[in-house]
């Protein structure tokens, strides 16, 4: 279903993504620098960076192909833990994008506001990162274990008789 030639190799899909990702940094480099030479009028500054930093760029999108790409030519063996945290990563994006959790939790927990301009903005946004995977992992295994598996085991009798 998966099988473009020109992705197989995971080394040259790494290389790809790599070049993609310091070509989107280099062009964020370059739009900081020289903002101030360019003359491009405001409303198009905005159209012009994002270019390579958008969400919704061509770049982004290729990245995140290659990055499946890679994780797909991986041979990992099968791992129980690796399949229990994996089964939870779709809850801990339904919890922590959920609009009420996302503002409180990103402006006033981690108040990720006041590190903008702090040399310490990347570390602590990783930390933040990965509590907040901890967290919501958490809370969906314990979603999981506490409603899902006895309402599973419930209905599944019900079925039976």
């Amino acid at each position: 279903m998966y099988n473009p030639v020109f992705l197989e190799k995971t080394k040259r899909n790494i290389l790809f993504g790599l070049s993609l990702y310091t070509l989107g940094c280099l062009w964020a480099v370059f739009c900081t620098v020289f903002v101030h030479h360019i003359t491009v009028p405001e409303n198009y500054y905005i159209a012009f960076k994002s270019v390579f930093l958008s969400t919704n760029s061509l770049s982004t999108m290729l990245c995140a192909l290659v990055i499946f790409c890679v994780f797909r030519s991986l041979k990992i063996p099968y791992s129980r833990f690796i399949n229990m945290i994996a089964s939870t990563t779709f809850g801990v994006y339904l919890i922590h994008e959920n609009l009420l959790i996302n503002k409180w939790w990103w402006h006033t927990v981690c108040k990720l506001d006041s590190f903008i301009s702090s040399p310490l903005l990347l570390p602590y946004m990783i930390l933040c990162a990965l509590v907040t995977f901890a967290i919501c992992t958490f809370l969906e295994l314990l979603r999981k274990y506490c409603l899902e598996k006895p309402i599973e085991r419930i209905l599944t009798r019900r079925k039976r008789t």
